[in-house]
């Protein structure tokens, strides 16, 4: 998708961020949540106002010091859940053909 986004220096940006086919997996994964927003709150510097997490989605209200930073802020929070989640205990997950490709490609390298 394309966003527009305001860079408005020394603002509070409102923030939602939706899981992958609206699962119902951040409740149960609240404290890796908790992890990949202080991982990123280690690399970027930026107050938290408010964080409310529902079971798909997630609204934070943070300030940014540095406001040019912030989509890069939502980018670690994002990846680092991502990364980190256990797929397996995801009960609809399917993996795409260019996953699955990619896959057999680097065990085929032997670097799996």
């Amino acid at each position: 998708m394309n966003y527009k986004r305001l860079y408005i220096p020394n603002s509070i940006i409102f923030i939602t961020i939706v899981t992958s086919k609206r699962r119902n997996i951040l409740i149960k994964n609240i404290e890796l949540l908790k992890f990949s927003i202080k991982n990123a709150h280690k690399y970027y510097n930026f107050e938290i106002y408010a964080i409310c997490v529902m079971k798909d989605h997630v609204h934070l209200l943070i300030k940014p010091n540095n406001i040019n930073e912030y989509s890069k802020i939502i980018l670690l929070i994002k990846r680092t859940f991502s990364k980190k989640i256990d797929i397996n205990a995801i009960v609809d997950y399917e993996q795409s053909e260019s996953n699955i490709k990619r896959q057999e490609r680097v065990c085929r390298s032997g670097i799996a």
